[in-house]
C-alpha cells in the first residue's frame, strides 16, 4: 500500500517537473526572440529600400520605393494581429524612405547658385540659384511666364523639316505672331518636354547650345533654328505706361495682349518702325544698338509674351529692360537713364553676380511684374 502511494507521488511530481521545465524553456525562447528582435531593430541602419544609386532614374525611384514598402505592408498584414513579430514588422514598414537627390540637370554657365536646383538639391559644380533656375528661366511655374522651346528643324514626331535660316526663321516668327500662336501652327514644330518660367533676361555672349541645354534638350535640338515662347498673365508694379528696351542675338520680341510692342532682334523681323527705335541705352552686343519699343498701358492681368531664339547657331546673348513713364532714374555720364531689368522675381545677390558678368549697368531696383493668372500650355 505504501509503495503504491509513493509511486503515485513520484508520478505526479514528474509531471509537475516536466510542466515547469517546458514553461521555463518557453519563456527563455520567447525572451531570446524578444532580445534578438530588439538588438536587430536597435542596430539597424537605414532601410535597404533607401535609394542611393544615382544611376537609377528619377522616374523609377518612387515606383521602386512604393513597391518595396507595399510588399512589406502586405507581409505584416498576413501575420497574426496579436503576434509581437507582426506588430514589429508593421512598425518597421513605416521606416523613413530617403529618395536620392538629383545631382545635376544642366551644365555650363546657365545656373545661378551652387547646384542647378539650389535649396539643398544637388552638389554639382554648376551655378544654380534654387528651384531649378537657369538663365532662360526656372523649372516649374517659375515667374508666371511659362516658356516652351520649339525647334523649326523638326516636326512634333522629331522628323526632319527643311530649314533655311533666311527663309524659315524671321518669316515663321512673323507668321506665328499674325496667327496668335495657334495650336495648329505650333503643332508643326518639335516641342521640348521641359518648360521654364521666365525670370529675367541678361545673358552674356555664350554658345548657342546653352539655350537647348537649359531645357534639357541639347541632345535633341541642334543650336540653331529654335525659339522660346514665354507667355502668361502678369501684374505690373503699378498700372500705367511702360516701354521695353533691349536686344538679343538673334530674336527678341515682346507682345502685350497679343500685340507687338518691341522688336529688338538682330535683324528687323516685323518691319514696323515704331517697334524698333534706337534706344539711348548703351550697346549690349558689339556692333548692334539697343532698341526701344512703343509706350503701352499695362494693367493687372495683362498678358505678356516674350520671344527669344537663335537663327544660324554660333553665339547668343541679350537683355530686356523696362522703363516706367514718369519715373526718375539715375543717369550715365552721357545723360541716358540707367534702366532696370524686366523681371518676375526679386533679384538676390547670386543673381546679381551673374548679371554683372554681362558688364552692363542696370538700375539695382528692377521693376518686378508678378504672376497673374498663368496661361496653361498651348
Amino acid at each position: 500500500m505504501l509503495l503504491t502511494e509513493l509511486s503515485a507521488v513520484e508520478k505526479n511530481g514528474g509531471k509537475k517537473t516536466v510542466a515547469i521545465t517546458v514553461a521555463v524553456v518557453a519563456h527563455v525562447i520567447l525572451f531570446l526572440i524578444f532580445m534578438l528582435v530588439k538588438i536587430i531593430n536597435n542596430n539597424r541602419e537605414e532601410p535597404e529600400l533607401i535609394a542611393k544609386v544615382t544611376a537609377i532614374s528619377k522616374e523609377e525611384q518612387p515606383k521602386m520605393q512604393k513597391k518595396t514598402v507595399m510588399k512589406q505592408v502586405k507581409q505584416a498584414a498576413s501575420a497574426s494581429a496579436a503576434s509581437p513579430i507582426a506588430k514589429m514588422l508593421r512598425a518597421n514598414t513605416t521606416a523613413r524612405i530617403v529618395a536620392p537627390k538629383v545631382e545635376r540637370v544642366t551644365d555650363g554657365p546657365l545656373g545661378l547658385g551652387e547646384g542647378d536646383f539650389g535649396d539643398g538639391f544637388g552638389s554639382g559644380s554648376g551655378n544654380g540659384m534654387g528651384s531649378g533656375t537657369t538663365m532662360f528661366g526656372s523649372a516649374g511655374s517659375g515667374g508666371g511666364l511659362t516658356g516652351r522651346l520649339f525647334d523649326l528643324k523638326q516636326n512634333r514626331e522629331k522628323g526632319p523639316r527643311a530649314y533655311n535660316q533666311d527663309q524659315d526663321f524671321y518669316p515663321v516668327i512673323s507668321k506665328l505672331i499674325d496667327r496668335k500662336f495657334s495650336d495648329k501652327m505650333l503643332d508643326d514644330y518639335y516641342l521640348a518636354s521641359v518648360k521654364l518660367g521666365f525670370t529675367f533676361l541678361a545673358i552674356p555672349n555664350m554658345d548657342a547650345n546653352e539655350g537647348p541645354k537649359a531645357f534639357q534638350a541639347e541632345k535633341e535640338i541642334q543650336p540653331r533654328g529654335w525659339f522660346v515662347h514665354y507667355s502668361g498673365k502678369m501684374d505690373p508694379p503699378e498700372e500705367g505706361m511702360y516701354r521695353f528696351h533691349g536686344m538679343f542675338d538673334d530674336l527678341l520680341i515682346v507682345l502685350v495682349n497679343g500685340k507687338p510692342v518691341l522688336d529688338a532682334c538682330w535683324a528687323d523681323c516685323l518691319n514696323e518702325s515704331s517697334l524698333r527705335e534706337q534706344s539711348s541705352q548703351p550697346t549690349f552686343m558689339s556692333g548692334k544698338p539697343t532698341w526701344q519699343g512703343k509706350w503701352v498701358t499695362i494693367k493687372r492681368g495683362t498678358e505678356i509674351t516674350i520671344l527669344v531664339g537663335e537663327r544660324p547657331g554660333g553665339r547668343l546673348g541679350g537683355t530686356l529692360m523696362v522703363e516706367q513713364k514718369g519715373a526718375k532714374y539715375n543717369k550715365r555720364s552721357n545723360g541716358s537713364p540707367i534702366l532696370p531689368l524686366f523681371t518676375t522675381t526679386k533679384l538676390r545677390d547670386k543673381e546679381w553676380d551673374l548679371i554683372n558678368q554681362t558688364g552692363y549697368e542696370y538700375d539695382r531696383n528692377p521693376l518686378i511684374f508678378t504672376p497673374g493668372k498663368v496661361r496653361m500650355g498651348f
